[in-house]
């Protein structure tokens, strides 16, 4: 399984980091994730987004995991840190609830970056990058490039910015917006 992986690369760098058997959301609960091949990128903590074709074949099982909030684990990453400059969230369209898990983090630690990927999933889940953008007041947002071809700006309002593609964004800081180019 995944977090098998991770103990293992942990185990080689256990000073840099700490792991958690816990799924990420908007509430601490006990929730079923689907999943496929215990291998599989695809499994997701949303039922939604199995009405993806290629999701739907993967995810034919499910099993009930803790799920904690971001904010949850503000105090103990304030004892490592007193800054946070990314915030990295890849939840197979469950990013929504991870944010809304993490205003009070974000508020506190107000970090430089907060990436998602936006896609499919959030079509199903009825999400755009418009009202995302709306609960990140003072981020300006980029979209990352493929094949390392760099950002562009784009805009929360222009429908183009919110299609359901295989797409990666990042909300920049407005006042670290020069740490781009530096």
């Amino acid at each position: 399984m995944a977090f098998n992986e991770l103990e293992r690369l942990r185990g080689r760098f256990p000073t840099r980091m700490k792991s958690y058997n816990v799924a990420i959301g908007a509430h601490e609960d006990d929730l079923p994730i689907f999943f496929g091949e215990e291998a599989s990128p695809l499994a997701s903590l949303s039922k939604e987004v199995n009405f993806i074709d290629y999701v739907g074949r993967s995810n034919v099982n499910s099993i009930m995991v803790p799920v904690r909030t971001l904010d949850g684990f503000a105090d103990e990453i304030a004892t490592y840190s007193q800054q946070i400059d990314l915030i990295k969230i890849d939840t197979e369209g469950y990013e929504w609830e991870v944010l809304m898990g993490a205003m009070n983090l974000i508020s506190d630690f107000r970090p430089k970056f907060i990436q998602i990927e936006f896609n499919a999933h959030h079509l199903f889940r009825k999400r755009t990058l418009l009202e995302i953008g709306e609960v990140l007041p003072g981020y300006i947002l980029l979209q990352l490039l493929p094949y390392g071809s760099g950002m562009v700006e784009r805009n929360l309002l222009d429908p183009f910015s919110n299609f359901f593609a295989f797409s990666n964004f990042v909300f920049v800081r407005e006042e670290n917006l020069g740490d781009l180019t530096d």
